[in-house]
């Protein structure tokens, strides 16, 4: 007999996205360290300068080192100078990791796992890509039309769960949420062709690994992702159709349209 072990919750986070603060400078940073020591003695002075505090830093220890990804808030750009200074004093490794639209930053380097009383899995993005092509391959249309479906699901859920969570002009929570999936290595780039809010989005994706997987445009999970993600955001019932962009196999275009 096989004892189901007793649900507890687990959490491990680091923010996706934060709202700025005005007037101050916010980012993620990326350092290295040799050894924790380091890490404690980075930290020390850190406390001694003025205008630097750390809003959350997560760290990890491997091989090589610790690896970091601190989120500071700075009074002015002298802060940021001090930060980067003592950074470079102590010839610790630090990169910025961050993308910015207007009042938000949004990590690229972030981690989020939660699983209370229910379990969690995780898979590759190789998997996911096998699981796309033996959609197509065994069940054609069917097939993507159940990737598209799945994807709807998850976009609806990603607003639930978090998404509905961030304060912000709707165009610039789906520009924030694009980039999140192309730092993951969903995609190479994107740009939004058109926002008409609650009525149509038009957006180029380019680089998807949908289409990577078979050599033609293709991005049905993908635009399903997107498709629930601003029916979410808009409470009404869309549809949406993909067509290639030119000769690019990698790339599509997605149009969002609203129902009613």
């Amino acid at each position: 007999m096989i004892a189901e072990p007793k649900n507890r919750e687990v959490k491990l986070k680091v923010p996706v996205a934060t709202i700025k603060e005005q007037n101050k400078i916010t980012g993620f940073y990326h350092m290295i360290f040799r050894d924790v020591s380091e890490l404690a003695e980075f930290l020390n002075r850190l406390l001694k300068l003025k205008g630097v505090e750390i809003k959350g830093i997560m760290a990890s220890s491997n091989e090589s080192g610790v690896e970091a990804l601190a989120l500071p808030v700075f009074s002015g750009r002298k802060a940021l100078e001090d930060f980067t200074n003592l950074a470079e004093s102590m010839g610790i490794r630090l990169s910025e990791s961050h993308l910015e639209y207007g009042r938000m930053v949004i990590s690229g380097f972030h981690v989020t796992f939660e699983s209370a009383r229910s379990e969690s899995l995780l898979v590759s993005k190789s998997f996911m890509k096998n699981v796309a092509v033996k959609a197509r391959e065994t069940f054609g249309p069917t097939g993507e039309a159940f990737l598209y479906h799945v994807g709807y699901q998850v976009g609806v859920q990603a607003y639930k769960d978090y998404w509905s969570k961030v304060v912000g002009p709707k165009r610039e929570l789906l520009e924030a949420f694009l980039s999140l999936i192309r730092a993951q290595g969903w995609l190479r780039g994107y740009k939004v062709v058109e926002y008409q809010h609650g009525k149509k989005v038009v957006i180029r994706l380019e680089g998807i690994f949908e289409a990577s997987s078979v050599g033609r445009p293709a991005c049905h999970f993908t635009r399903g992702i997107i498709s629930g993600l601003i029916a979410a955001f808009w409470g009404k019932h869309v549809v949406s159709k993909e067509d290639p962009c030119g000769f690019d196999p990698d790339c599509c275009t997605v149009e969002v349209v609203a129902l009613g």
